[in-house]
């Protein structure tokens, strides 16, 4: 499942790595939190289904200048894991207040064989 393959990957290139639930309140740390958007069949063939994924990045507030080097490092481990295609453009860089932190969003697919 992609969600699990990425998700240690990222743990073991050192990223913190959670999923929905599991995030603090308050960002002290830059956090990658995975959304997994599921599967669904394609257009391009009937063999094949589309693994989706969201890696929503949060950055602490007071650190903004290092927010787009931190999301340029994880784009180019998520490009050395190399098992995915990039779906969207990364979001703009916002900020949440909820959770005092810059905010800013990868989208990433994989093409898998249907099961029968």
């Amino acid at each position: 499942m992609l969600f699990q393959d990425l998700s240690i990957y990222l743990k073991g290139k050192g990223y913190k790595v959670c999923s929905i639930g599991q995030m603090d309140k308050i960002c002290t740390e830059p956090t990658l939190l995975f959304y997994d958007t599921g599967e669904g069949e394609t257009t391009i063939t009937k063999n094949l289904n589309k693994q989706s994924l969201e890696i929503w990045i949060f950055y602490p507030y007071d650190r903004f200048s290092e927010v787009e080097g931190f999301k340029k490092e994880v784009e180019k481990a998520i490009k050395e894991f190399g098992k995915v295609r990039q779906a969207y453009d990364p979001t703009p860089i916002s900020i949440d207040n909820d959770m005092k932190a810059y905010f800013t969003k990868l989208s990433y697919f994989r093409y898998v064989q249907r099961r029968r």
